[in-house]
């Protein structure tokens, strides 16, 4: 025991590392005498001690289940998304959008090949009758 024969022991809820008001409280008690422990909550989920200006920083290792709840729903909330309009089921939705990428994809690959003839100085083929002279 110290001179003074006090001991304090300070609750946070944080990693005390950034909270300024509780270390000076911390070291001003340590500077009368008395020992001074400080239990906070471990940043890392890993459990440590320190001194730190004459006061033992202890770090508890605690479950967040408030933090992890919040975080599942913020995800979830992100993620929504609205419901299918105009498709009364998912099936339906897919196969459409799979027969728009296909599209989009023909539509990309023959715009390819149009650009390469331009270039090439053959001209643009006639989408009905296949020849270079009609547009």
């Amino acid at each position: 025991m110290t001179d003074a024969g006090l001991r304090v022991v300070m609750m946070v809820a944080n990693d005390v590392t950034n909270d300024s008001r509780v270390r000076k409280e911390a070291a001003a008690l340590a500077e009368t005498g008395a020992e001074v422990t400080v239990l906070g909550v471990s940043a890392s989920g890993l459990p440590s001690r320190e001194m730190l200006d004459g006061a033992l920083i202890v770090r508890v290792a605690v479950p967040f289940a408030l933090r992890e709840e919040r975080k599942r729903s913020r995800t979830a909330r992100r993620n929504w998304r609205p419901p299918l309009v105009g498709y009364r089921y998912r099936a339906s939705y897919v196969a459409r959008s799979q027969r728009i990428a296909a599209e989009l994809k023909e539509l990309k690959a023959d715009s390819g090949h149009a650009i390469a003839r331009a270039k090439a100085g053959q001209g643009i083929t006639c989408m009905s009758c296949a020849c270079t002279t009609c547009t």
